[in-house]
């Protein structure tokens, strides 16, 4: 007898669960409220916030900055509005993967925020359901396999009230939903506060950068070009092997793996194209492989220390592509991109300085990036335990 199908489990369409757990339809314990079209000619800086999509995370719960907020100064009704503690839905999902479809979100700004069409409100009419336990529900692998394979649209995927009030979901006994919630509520919180750290840690370095690149009249200038050699891979992506024996440079920020390498050394990599373009940047010193539209520079002179090399680099790159560009974004880089950008030299032994400073910053945000990830692992473990039952709080 396998674990799942132990003395105490009963078989249902969902799988093994506890024998005083339920299996309920979400349409036979909530209400599902619509949102309202608002006119974009409203869009700006001032008046109440207008939830979107764009403010909902992927791993659930509401995010609010300057790139994702959108204000409205148009005229609204109350009941268009939103409170403290409402559970929210995404309805419709613009991402390519469809990763924000039925994601929650709970309420809990004090200003004044509206409902949009592409958002649901889920009213609870149960008081022995719990809002919290519901909304761990919708950010688990289970809820969102159910509305990928449920959503309706090509290029834009939409739900509906009625996939989502047909929605079949394990159901433990109130106590036991609190204990679930507080559980996973807990790790959410361990979670939230290693990103606000990452978040902290970045911006001191982003000050350290700003400050210490920043050129001195006794610096040198000259172009990249003359300095280091530029060049390109010749690997495909297809050519990535998981568990590969040595790191393996894409156009992303992901570091695939390959069982080749074609260079050894220090080296400085930046995606030649794709939507990375100007944004993604690596240091290495190793042996490693690369994508054949993933630029790397290498051949350091004594004269220029490698990593500092790399913090000018990564900071100033994209803005000098952008200056060369008439378009809002960079479809790809030229080598001479690249060559002609000068970069100031201070002395041999202050680049080293400036790197060293700036690297056991960097390696702090590594270590705590590590630790996010560990943490967001050990979260969907719980998950997986927790709202199936397999592992009991009560």
């Amino acid at each position: 007898m396998n674990e799942v199908s132990k003395p105490g489990y009963k078989h249902t369409e969902l799988g093994w669960i506890p024998e005083e757990w339920e299996v309920d339809e979400l349409g036979s314990f909530i209400k599902l409220k619509n949102g309202y079209s608002f006119k974009s000619e409203f869009f700006g800086d001032k008046g109440p916030i207008l939830i979107t999509p764009g403010n909902f995370k992927i791993g659930g719960g509401l995010s609010f900055n300057a790139r994702n907020t959108t204000r409205y100064k148009g005229t609204y009704t109350n009941n268009m509005t939103f409170h403290n503690g409402d559970l929210l839905m995404v309805m419709t999902d613009l991402t390519p993967d469809c990763n924000l479809l039925g994601k929650p979100g709970i309420v809990t700004e004090n200003e004044l925020m509206l409902h949009n069409q592409r958002i649901g409100k889920i009213v609870i009419l149960d008081l022995k359901k719990s809002r919290d336990f519901l909304y761990h529900f919708f950010t688990s692998t289970i809820y969102s396999k159910w509305m990928k394979e449920t959503a309706t649209g090509s290029t834009v995927r939409h739900t509906s009230t009625g996939t989502i009030k047909a929605s079949k979901i394990p159901l433990p006994p109130l106590p036991e939903q609190t204990a679930i919630a507080k559980a996973l509520s807990d790790m959410d919180s361990y979670i939230q506060s290693l990103e606000a750290l990452i978040t902290k840690k970045r911006l001191i370095k982003h000050g350290a950068m700003q400050e210490l690149l920043t050129p001195k009249e006794d610096w040198e200038e000259k172009c990249i070009g003359d300095l280091v050699s530029i060049s390109t891979g010749s690997k495909n992506t297809q050519d990535k092997i998981e568990d590969g024996a040595f790191p393996f440079f894409v156009r992303s920020h992901t570091i695939e793996r390959i069982n080749s390498f074609s260079y050894e050394g220090e080296a400085v990599l930046t995606a030649g194209d794709g939507v990375g373009t100007g944004k993604i940047f690596h240091y290495i010193n190793d042996k490693f492989d690369l994508h054949q539209r993933v630029y790397i520079m290498s051949d350091f002179p004594e004269s220029l220390d490698g990593y500092y090399f790399y913090l000018y680099f990564s900071e100033n790159f994209y803005d000098r592509v952008m200056q060369m560009t008439a378009k809002s974004s960079v479809d790809s880089v030229r080598r001479e991109m690249i060559a002609n950008m000068r970069i100031p030299l201070p002395s041999i032994q202050n680049q080293k300085e400036i790197s060293e400073s700036l690297r056991e910053i960097e390696l702090e945000i590594i270590s705590l990036e590590k630790k996010l990830s560990k943490a967001l692992q050990i979260k969907q473990g719980m998950m997986q335990e927790l709202l199936t039952g397999k592992i009991r709080l009560v």
